[in-house]
């Protein structure tokens, strides 16, 4: 749920430092400081210097470009460098904190009247919390409202539950927390039951907007908007402001889930017990154990899509037996822990839709990558299949410029086109022509080459270097990094468009790749 909001955007001043060196990148600063004027909002002073604190986070030098920024402010006497370094002061993480304020001292010492904003840094009175979510505990939207003096604003996070620990996707400071208070309770009035709207303790919005900026962050690849790092200083400086934080719950106690599988079957009459039944039962809760450990038996669209979709083509192995039962033990599943879990009628009813639209498109995901596989092939040899062509192509669905396509992976047109797909950092070379182009074609055209071999499965050493080097835990980037790196090693002069190497020299080399460590 993501009301509009007019945010409270300052450009993130300065630029990068890299292209006219620490000097022009502190210069520019200041005068973007100077241009707020002489008595300066003490909320454009912050989004200014979070915006700063932003970039700087961001950058793989921060930390000493924000000392080098403290120093040259505490060297040039003058009103902006005051006012950057008390806003910095307040917002900044605790080890430039001290040096910002120790900086602005220095400069009152030595005659700069200390800015009157100063005073007012952090000084903002907060006010109340509201929470706008789905039913299903998906995600939530939370609004922090604040006083700074006569005027208002808003902390307007984004709070993801989805993950082990909430995290907060986005984070911004907004204008109209009134108007915003109203549109949320609009949406959630309209939405039929699917979209709860209720005020929130101030210390509970504390412990998961802080502490999710700080798990976000810690994520192997975190999704940094530019939101979130122009806005993410002063969420936290308002977070601080804030009573708590709250303690979080206990790790909830785990029943035992053959049990639990027992209470499923006694209560939901229309499934028979059944091996075929429990094999199923208990995968949805494998799935539920590993996927959110503290909600286990939660129910709700995205996380039904994402057990049909990749956990259990990816991960789980299903009989024969259970595959015949898989559609009526999960939509009985999910009308039951909707009833368990009090969702209203018409939340069960949208679960149940989502659960029946991705059952029948999921036979055709299927069909794709199993399209030219006969019918009498056992079942081991299917799933062998399976995993071997859903790890060369993971999806079907690829963005090519401004267009969102299903392709079919067993065309090698379409297929090479899902290989262009995983590199939109390439899109605008190929684009544009010119040498990156041939560069950027010969590498796709290898990485495509490799692709083709471990979806048929031909040469079979490459798909044997592939299984063993996911064995010893490398990602699928690295191992076609590596099998792209064997190939483009054997190869031969030939004319355009033409791959030629040795395939006795070539298996040689894949079997020989063995050596991978993490």
């Amino acid at each position: 749920m993501s009301p509009q909001s007019r945010s409270r955007k300052k450009k993130a001043a300065g630029g990068k430092a890299e292209p006219q060196g620490v000097g022009g990148f502190c210069k520019e600063i200041l005068r973007d400081v100077a241009a707020l004027g002489a008595d300066p909002d003490p909320l454009d002073v912050e989004v200014l210097a979070s915006g700063v604190l932003g970039e700087l986070w961001d950058h793989p030098e921060g930390d000493e470009l924000a000392k080098d920024l403290i120093d040259y402010a505490g060297r040039k006497v003058g009103p902006a460098s005051g006012v950057l370094l008390a806003g910095l002061a307040a917002l900044a993480p605790f080890a430039h904190r001290e040096p910002a304020a120790a900086a602005l001292r220095g400069l009152v010492a030595r005659g700069l009247p200390e800015p009157r904003v100063a005073a007012k840094l952090g000084a903002a009175t907060p006010g109340e919390c509201f929470a706008a979510g789905d039913v299903y505990g998906d995600r939530s939207t939370l609004l922090c409202t604040f006083e700074y003096g006569e005027s208002r604003h808003g902390l307007l996070a984004v709070v993801d539950f989805s993950y082990f620990e909430p995290i907060v996707l986005d984070v911004s400071i907004v204008e109209n927390p009134d108007e915003l208070e109203r549109e949320m309770r609009d949406q959630a009035a309209q939405h039929d039951g699917t979209i709860k709207f209720e005020r929130l303790p101030l210390a509970r919005a504390r412990r998961l907007i802080e502490k999710g900026i700080v798990l976000h962050e810690n994520l192997p690849e975190p999704i940094v908007t530019d939101d979130f790092a122009l806005f993410r200083a002063v969420a936290l400086a308002r977070c601080r402001a804030l009573p708590g934080p709250e303690q979080a719950e206990p790790a909830a106690v785990l029943p035992d889930w053959d049990s639990v599988v027992d209470e499923f079957l006694r209560e939901t009459g229309d499934v028979p017990d059944s091996p075929a039944v429990r094999e199923c039962a208990r995968l949805l809760i494998d799935f539920g154990v590993q996927s959110e450990p503290n909600r286990p038996l939660r129910v709700s669209p995205e996380k039904i899509a994402t057990f049909l979709e990749d956990w259990l083509p990816g991960e789980a192995e299903l009989s024969d037996a259970g595959e015949d039962v898989l559609s009526t033990v999960l939509l009985a599943w999910v009308r039951w822990r909707g009833s368990r879990e009090g969702l209203p009628e018409a939340a069960v009813t949208e679960l149940l839709e989502t659960a029946e639209d991705l059952l029948e498109g999921g036979g055709e995901v299927l069909d794709a990558y199993l399209d030219d596989v006969p019918d009498e092939t056992g079942s081991e040899e299917v799933a062998a299949i399976l995993d071997r062509r859903m790890f060369a192509v993971p999806t079907t669905l690829t963005e090519l410029g401004e267009d969102e396509l299903t392709l079919d992976p067993n065309d090698p047109e379409q297929r090479h086109l899902l290989v262009v797909g995983e590199h939109p950092e390439f899109h605008d070379a190929l684009a544009e022509g010119g040498p990156d182009a041939a560069e950027v074609m010969e590498f796709l055209g290898i990485k495509a080459a490799v692709v083709d071999q471990l979806w048929e499965g031909e040469p079979a050493a490459a798909w044997t270097a592939a299984c063993r080097l996911r064995e010893q835990g490398a990602e699928r980037d690295e191992i076609l990094d590596k099998l792209s790196a064997v190939l483009a090693g054997q190869l031969q002069p030939a004319p355009e468009n033409e791959l030629r190497f040795d395939p006795a020299d070539y298996e040689r080399a894949l079997i020989a790749l063995g050596d991978f460590r993490p």
